[in-house]
């Protein structure tokens, strides 16, 4: 419940007794003395009780001497002073009874009361929308409707009242808004939408409830997040909600460098090979009828760039470490090696980059008798998934195999 004007509401209860100066004799009479018997309030709207007195022949009246004690009649609640404030949690009529008593334990002979009567929250019944989910593009209607509720307590009635007029529907979207009735028309990418209906009652309490509509939306995960070319990378959908009908999603997955705006690719395979060495960003595009919803991850997919090192010496003696001429490389589309002795005799050849076990083990065409020791020289080809040409000087050169 909201109450958009929280006031303090103040009750003057003046105590008429025998008082003489600062002295005090006999039982003494309070009277409650308020603009109205019953006051009407919101729930945890603050209320502020005050007591007031003097005495019969106008002379000073010693408050310092009398104990004011105050039942709220709201969960066997009591408080003491000359003024209190209380803000009630809940709904319903409340009697609240006021007695004091001075220093010899002379009470008042009777207890003056107020009753405080405190809006009830309605039941908001028929308060529904046309359509579950916003999926299929029409308009929404909102329907706000209520019913009162009563409090009846030991003779005690209440009953909050309502004018359609004060009814008020809040959300996306909106293009009528009367008499509980609106009518609306969200956007579609943008996931569930929330309603709010809201009432206000004859005390000038406002009361509210919510309604979800559900429209989709959606998350997802991919692995490796980087690597070299041509790099295989999964997506998996997650985190799907379009209000129950999760099989009937379809999905679209984007993907385009960070650095061309223009250009990008799409499938609708979880699966995707990135051929091209860059930075990329991805997009999901999921659609259930007419509502669809685009998701992007924040984390790029990293697709190295093309490399190609060549080691100037091999030991391949058998003990496991550096037993074979191969290139380091990253990122590299075709390769093609020759290595030749010093008569220009073609001693190995191989295509194979990415084991080192297809390198040269030191043999003769890799399974001859064993080369002897010596410079030997190679001429290396290779071309990497981002077009760059590993052709030059530098990778024509020597080698020298120790055993």
């Amino acid at each position: 419940m909201k109450n958009k004007n929280l006031a303090f509401l103040i009750i003057f209860l003046f105590s008429l007794g025998i008082y003489a100066g600062k002295s005090q004799t006999g039982d003494f009479i309070i009277e409650i003395i308020s603009p109205d018997d019953t006051v009407f309030v919101c729930q945890e709207e603050s209320i502020f009780f005050k007591a007031d007195a003097m005495n019969s022949d106008s002379s000073d009246f010693d408050f310092e001497n009398v104990t004011f004690q105050w039942e709220i009649a709201y969960d066997n609640e009591i408080k003491f002073g000359k003024s209190v404030d209380y803000r009630y949690p809940e709904g319903g009529v409340f009697v609240v009874r006021l007695s004091a008593w001075g220093p010899d334990n002379n009470f008042s002979i009777n207890s003056p009361y107020v009753i405080v009567k405190v809006a009830l929250t309605p039941v908001f019944a028929n308060t529904f929308t046309n359509l579950p989910s916003i999926c299929s593009g029409t308009e929404l209607v909102l329907n706000g409707d209520l019913n009162p509720v009563s409090w009846v307590s030991d003779s005690l009635s209440h009953t909050n009242s309502f004018n359609e007029e004060d009814f008020e529907w809040f959300g996306n979207g909106i293009s009528l808004n009367d008499f509980g009735i609106a009518r609306a028309m969200p956007e579609l990418n943008k996931g569930h939408q929330e309603y709010v209906f809201q009432a206000k009652d004859n005390y000038g309490c406002y009361y509210d409830t919510l309604i979800a509509i559900y429209g989709l939306i959606g998350a997802y995960s991919f692995d490796p997040i980087e690597g070299e070319a041509p790099l295989d990378v999964s997506f998996s959908p997650d985190s799907l909600d379009n209000g129950g009908n999760e099989n009937a999603i379809t999905f679209n997955w984007e993907f385009r460098e960070i650095h061309d705006t223009t250009n990008f690719d799409t499938t609708q395979m979880n699966t995707y090979t990135f051929e091209r060495p860059g930075d990329y960003a991805t997009k999901m595009i999921a659609s259930y009828d007419q509502c669809t919803y685009a998701y992007i991850n924040e984390q790029h997919i990293h697709v190295d760039s093309s490399l190609l090192e060549v080691p100037n010496v091999f030991t391949p003696n058998g003990d496991g470490m550096n037993d074979y001429f191969q290139v380091h490389s990253v990122s590299i589309m075709s390769f093609e090696g020759i290595i030749f002795n010093r008569w220009g005799k073609v001693v190995y050849e191989w295509n194979e980059w990415k084991t080192k076990e297809s390198g040269w083990n030191g043999k003769v065409m890799g399974n001859g008798k064993d080369a002897p020791e010596g410079v030997y020289f190679y001429i290396i080809k290779a071309v990497g998934w981002d077009d760059i040409n590993y052709r030059d000087e530098l990778y024509k050169g020597s080698l020298h195999l120790f055993r």
